[in-house]
């Protein structure tokens, strides 16, 4: 008799559907077939459900990512994906923040000592304000690489004028609504402080002075 090998004495389907997941080539593929297809676009808008909207709480445009990029996205994307299993029209607005020391220090961290010392905080900002930008384009990548779905040709980000302006506005309204209350002595409260507060003075690491906020 002759002899055979285990494989042939199971009786298994025909199938087209691979035993190795193989996902360095498979998971590129899927998320091409998403973009082609305009899934995200076409359930987010043709769902028959209420609107869910999730603004994300916008990561630091500072670098790299790292492993709680990953968990922090991931866990959002499974709340879009399972509101719309629901039927619900998601909308996931992506963000980031590019403003604050932590990009300051990325910039000044690849920069020379005698750079640094000469270095005008105007020059700095522009410096931190084009990092940011190189990042978020990076960071944007890496995220729908890992396969999550959101608007991301639309994303807010702090540095832009329109969002500035935007945040102006709406400490005018507290301020606004402050001033009405304690007028009418309804708001025993402040809203924002009556006396101005100084100006933080930060002192960064390994640096020889000082860069004042204004």
């Amino acid at each position: 008799m002759e002899a055979k090998s285990y494989k042939d004495t199971v009786n298994l389907p025909k199938t087209k559907f691979e035993m190795r997941a193989n996902a360095v080539k498979r998971e590129p593929e899927l998320q091409q077939f998403w973009a082609d297809e305009h899934i995200y676009d076409r359930l987010s808008h043709d769902n028959p459900g209420d609107l869910f909207i999730l603004h994300d709480g916008p990561p630091y445009a500072n670098g790299q990512l790292h492993i709680g990029h990953a968990l922090n996205k991931i866990l959002k994307d499974f709340i879009n994906r399972y509101q719309m299993l629901r039927g619900k029209k998601v909308r996931y607005v992506p963000g980031w923040d590019c403003h604050g020391l932590p990009i300051e220090l990325k910039v000044l961290q690849d920069m020379k000592s005698a750079d640094r010392l000469n270095l005008a905080p105007i020059e700095l900002r522009r410096k931190a304000a084009a990092f940011a930008q190189q990042t978020v384009e990076q960071q944007r990548e890496s995220f729908q690489r890992y396969g999550v779905w959101g608007d991301w040709e639309h994303p807010y980000l702090t540095l832009k004028p329109e969002y500035e302006a935007a945040q102006i506005g709406v400490f005018g309204q507290w301020y606004s609504k402050a001033i009405s209350s304690a007028t009418s002595n309804q708001f025993t409260g402040a809203l924002v402080p009556k006396q101005p507060s100084p100006k933080p003075n930060w002192n960064i690491p390994k640096a020889t002075r000082r860069v004042a906020s204004t």
